[in-house]
């Protein structure tokens, strides 16, 4: 969703030792042979495309950063996918119920050129990284299938009818 402003954003970003992959695919398929031919000229930026269910999250597990560019949506599952992984959530501007910013797992910012800035400061300071790693793990496991589904067992149970 917007990933002319992904494939921007890695051509901003000076950091040689990171590599961006663009995942996903458009439904016009005259769109995403576009945006492979844009990728094609940025060094540090790799096209993935389409990525089979199951395998999405092999990508989240080894990523040092989830960027959304998105400028709306609900409540993105891809957060939740990448908090779960410890991964944490660069947001041009989607924070659903700030959790982002309540617990420091990732970034979200409204300004493209503040939003590149920020995440070229957090991919060169580890200490920076490693924190927010920490703390998107402890927020994923709020999300933790295993204790969502305890919680509304909890919650049926106590239901009066």
């Amino acid at each position: 969703k917007r990933p002319e402003l992904f494939i921007k954003l890695a051509k901003n970003i000076d950091a040689p030792e990171w590599t961006f992959h663009l995942i996903g695919f458009a439904d016009d398929e005259k769109y995403e042979s576009k945006l492979a031919k844009m990728t094609e000229s940025v060094d540090n930026l790799s096209f993935e495309g389409r990525v089979d269910p199951g395998k999405d999250m092999m990508w989240y597990r080894r990523a040092g950063l989830f960027v959304n560019t998105s400028t709306a949506e609900g409540f993105p599952n891809s957060y939740i996918q990448s908090w779960i992984h410890g991964t944490p959530v660069a947001a041009l501007e989607v924070d659903p119920d700030g959790l982002i910013q309540k617990y420091g797992a990732g970034i979200q910012e409204q300004d493209f050129e503040r939003f590149s800035d920020q995440i070229e400061r957090i991919l060169d300071k580890k200490s920076c990284r490693q924190s927010m790693f920490h703390n998107a793990r402890e927020l994923g496991e709020k999300f933790d299938i295993e204790r969502t589904a305890s919680n509304y067992f909890d919650i049926y149970q106590n239901l009066t009818i």
